[in-house]
C-alpha cells in the first residue's frame, strides 16, 4: 500500500494538471480571438482615408501632432492584429510539435522499450523566441518519421539531439502566447489612449 499510494496521487495530480492546462489553453484561445475581433472592429471604426492622406514624411517640415497621433493609433492597432495572428500560428505549431513529440516517445518505447529524454532544456531568452518565430514561419520543421525511429539504435546521440531540438522548439513556442497576449493588450490600450488624445485635440 505504501508504494501504491504515491503512484495514485501522482496520477491524480497529473490529471489535475492536464485539466487546468486544457482550461488555460482554451481561455487563452478565446481571449486572443476576442482581442483580434476588437482590434479589427476598432481599426474599421477609426480608419479614415482623408486623415491618412495628410501623412507626409519629411525631415524639413514641422510635426503635425494631430496627424501623428492619428497615424500612431492606426499603426499600433494594425500591429496588435498582426500579433494576434502570430499567437494563433504559434499555438497551432505548438500543438503540432507537442503531439509529434508524444508520438515519437510512444514509437520508441513500443519498439525498443526505451524512454526518450525528459530533462530540463534551460531558460528562454528573447533571442530564442525571435529565432524560433523565424523558424516556424520560414523554415521546415525537422519532424522525426517512423523510418527515423527504425534507425534509432544505429545513432542514438543524433536521434536524441533531434528530439531535444523539437522539445526545445515546443518549449519556446509554447511560452510565447501569454507574452504576446500581454503585448497585444498593451498595444490596443496605447492605441486607444492616443486616439482619444487625437479626438480631444481635434
Amino acid at each position: 500500500m505504501s508504494i501504491e499510494k504515491p503512484t495514485t496521487e501522482i496520477i491524480e495530480y497529473s490529471q489535475r494538471q492536464k485539466d487546468w492546462r486544457d482550461i488555460s489553453s482554451n481561455q487563452l484561445s478565446l481571449a486572443n480571438n476576442i482581442l483580434i475581433t476588437i482590434a479589427s472592429g476598432y481599426l474599421v471604426l477609426i480608419f479614415d482615408k482623408k486623415e491618412l492622406s495628410k501623412v507626409e514624411i519629411s525631415l524639413d517640415s514641422n510635426v503635425d501632432w494631430q496627424i501623428l497621433f492619428y497615424f500612431s493609433s492606426v499603426v499600433l492597432t494594425i500591429i496588435a492584429i498582426i500579433v494576434g495572428i502570430l499567437i494563433l500560428i504559434n499555438r497551432l505549431y505548438d500543438f503540432r510539435i507537442s503531439r509529434h513529440i508524444v508520438l515519437t516517445r510512444k514509437r520508441v518505447y513500443q519498439k525498443y522499450n526505451e524512454k526518450l529524454p525528459e530533462s530540463s532544456l534551460g531558460s528562454i531568452s528573447i533571442i530564442d523566441i525571435i529565432c524560433e518565430e523565424w523558424n516556424i514561419l520560414f523554415k521546415k520543421i525537422d519532424f522525426i518519421t517512423s523510418d527515423d525511429v527504425k534507425q534509432f539504435k544505429d545513432d542514438k546521440d543524433s536521434f536524441k539531439k533531434r528530439f531535444n531540438r523539437l522539445r526545445r522548439q515546443s518549449l519556446v513556442i509554447g511560452s510565447t502566447p501569454h507574452k504576446w497576449t500581454k503585448f497585444q493588450i498593451f498595444l490596443l490600450l496605447s492605441s486607444l489612449v492616443i486616439y482619444m488624445t487625437y479626438i480631444i485635440r481635434n
